[in-house]
């Protein structure tokens, strides 16, 4: 297999690629043995960005966001949830439930500033972990 992963798709466009790293697809076990699926973040993840935003606690958005939102705008989801993974990168860390059902637990990325493209290493970097998932681990996994 190569390192990208090809998903079915009409067309793609800068704004949504229809090609992701697979490399960056992984399951991971933290220490106190719960099991957890990392893969980049698609565009048709948008609803359950939503969903993984909205049930964050006021103090965890306000960390992560800085402005007490709570919920994403439609401008602020789309940039979050098409991303190219090239200057912008996007990984999710999912929970797999009873019922075989994906949630967002973590959400990492990071986006390379304009002054990449002169030869400075520069980018912002942001993670967000679920409430009930934090003081486990995640957080430090997935800056790895």
């Amino acid at each position: 297999m190569s390192a990208e992963a090809t998903l079915p798709a009409p067309k793609a466009t800068a704004a949504m690629p229809w090609r992701f790293p697979s490399a960056l697809i992984d399951r991971l076990r933290l220490t106190d043995g719960r099991e957890l699926i990392v893969r980049p973040v698609l565009a048709f993840d948008a609803a359950a960005e939503q969903d993984f935003v909205r049930a964050l606690s006021a103090g965890s958005r306000q960390r992560r966001f800085h402005v007490g939102l709570r919920e994403l705008p439609p401008a602020q989801l789309r940039a979050m949830t098409e991303v190219d993974h090239d200057a912008h990168v996007a990984i999710v860390a999912e929970a797999i439930g009873d019922n075989d059902e994906a949630t967002i637990v973590a959400d990492a990325r990071y986006v390379r500033g304009p002054t990449a493209e002169l030869g400075r290493d520069e980018a912002e970097f942001a993670i967000a972990v679920a409430d009930a998932w934090q003081g486990a681990g995640l957080g430090r996994a997935l800056m790895q």
